[in-house]
């Protein structure tokens, strides 16, 4: 999903290739930490851009992220996105988000 959205997202923009890199990075810690937490068998992901974001959300997780000493836990996520969150949703899942620079 990533690899052929992130092109429309990220084009004319100066470093497209590292940001790719780094919103597939972040998406693949979201999907790894939220399957070992599911709530369901289905995980659902998406991907949008506000101009200066690429924002990730994965979902949906049955408890809170895990903490600094988690294993596994988010290392990628907080070194590379400014901003990081979790929201319960309607069915009563967690869905995870990340803010990862454009």
């Amino acid at each position: 999903m990533a690899h052929s959205a992130l092109p429309g997202l990220l084009r004319r923009r100066e470093y497209a290739a590292q940001v790719g890199s780094d919103v597939q990075a972040v998406l693949a810690e979201l999907i790894d930490v939220t399957a070992r937490r599911r709530v369901g068998a289905v995980l659902e992901a998406a991907l949008s851009c506000d101009g200066a974001h690429i924002r990730l959300t994965v979902g949906h997780m049955n408890r809170l992220l895990p903490g600094p000493s988690s294993k596994p836990g988010l290392y990628v996520v907080h070194d590379l996105a400014d901003h990081v969150g979790q929201y319960l949703d309607a069915a009563g899942g967690r869905v995870t988000w990340a803010a990862v620079p454009a």
